[in-house]
C-alpha cells in the first residue's frame, strides 16, 4: 500500500517527467493524489500516430490484495515496450469480483467484464445485473473511446445469460 503524500506525488510526478524527457512526442497533462489512487495522465502527440493517445498511470493505494508483477507491455501504437510492474489479471479478476458484489458501478460491470474476457472465464458472480442497458450504457460512454460503444451490448447480454 502507497500512503497518501506530498512526497508519493513528488515521486510520481518526478518519474513521469523522466518519461516527457525520454520521449520528446510526451507530455504530462496532470498528477494528482486522488482518494485512493496516484494519478498521472501522459499526453503523445506524434506524427507517427493517426491520432493522439493518453495513457493513464494509476498507482492504488489501496490494501486489497491484488498481485503484480514486472510485465513487458506492448501495444500496437507503439515499438516501445516497458517493463512495468502490472497487476495480475487473475488478481484483477478477484478484485473486480468483490467491486461487483459491494458497489453498484457500471465502470466496475464493464471491468469485470473485461478481465473475464480476457481470461476466458465466465462469470461466476451469483449478482443480478442491476441496470437498465439504456442508462448502462449512458454511463459507459462517458468513459468508453466511441469507436467501442458496440461492445456495450456484448456485455449487457454477457450478464442477461
Amino acid at each position: 500500500m502507497i500512503k497518501s503524500s506530498p512526497t508519493a506525488e513528488k515521486e510520481l510526478k518526478k518519474a513521469l517527467h523522466l518519461v516527457t524527457e525520454r520521449n520528446k512526442d510526451t507530455t504530462l497533462e496532470e498528477v494528482r493524489d486522488k482518494r485512493h489512487t496516484l494519478f498521472g495522465l501522459l499526453h503523445i502527440k506524434s506524427e507517427f500516430l493517426k491520432h493522439s493517445i493518453r495513457i493513464k498511470v494509476e498507482i492504488s493505494k489501496r490494501k486489497d490484495g491484488v498481485k503484480a508483477e514486472n510485465l513487458l507491455l506492448s501495444s500496437p501504437a507503439s515499438t516501445r515496450e516497458p517493463i512495468i510492474k502490472t497487476a495480475i489479471l487473475e488478481s484483477l479478476h478477484l478484485m473486480k469480483e468483490r467491486a461487483v458484489n459491494n458497489r453498484n458501478l457500471p465502470r466496475d460491470w464493464f471491468d469485470y467484464w473485461y478481465v473475464c474476457q480476457k481470461l476466458s472465464h465466465p462469470k461466476t458472480i451469483g449478482k443480478q445485473f442491476p441496470f437498465n442497458p439504456t442508462e448502462f450504457g449512458r454511463e459507459l460512454r462517458r468513459w468508453l473511446p466511441r469507436s467501442t460503444w458496440k461492445i456495450i451490448d456484448t456485455v449487457v447480454k454477457f450478464y442477461s445469460h
